[in-house]
């Protein structure tokens, strides 16, 4: 109980710093930042579980998250998607989030090509 309270804390107080820290610092208008807030929610959060529903509690959801190369697919489809809005909103970031121990893709820019990892 006390660990969800202490989240619910964190939910509220980091999106109302960082909205007070982008007003204060950045000088951004309130309203964008409220807009952006916004629609992160609606693309995030409704958007993505709709999409997750739609996918992976179908009736071929297990099999894709058992299958190493369809959840890959599934996730290079979602990325796709993300591509497709970046190409009609250039204004929009789209940014690429990777675990620390399978950074494959920072690894390659780095590099200036494809690195594989190995265990």
């Amino acid at each position: 109980m006390i660990l969800m309270a202490f989240n619910a804390v964190l939910g509220i107080a980091i999106p109302v710093a960082l909205a007070w820290y982008l007003v204060r610092k950045h000088h951004a208008k309130l309203s964008t930042v409220l807009i952006g807030a916004g629609t992160f929610i609606v693309f995030a959060l409704v958007l993505e579980g709709i999409l997750h529903q739609l996918v992976l509690k179908g009736p071929h959801g297990e099999a894709i998250m058992a299958n190493t190369l369809l959840y890959a697919v599934y996730g290079g489809l979602a990325a796709g998607v993300a591509a497709y809005i970046k190409a009609l909103c250039p204004e929009i970031r789209v940014i690429g989030v990777e675990t620390v121990d399978s950074d494959a893709m920072k690894r390659s820019i780095d590099a200036g090509r494809n690195v594989e990892l190995t265990d």
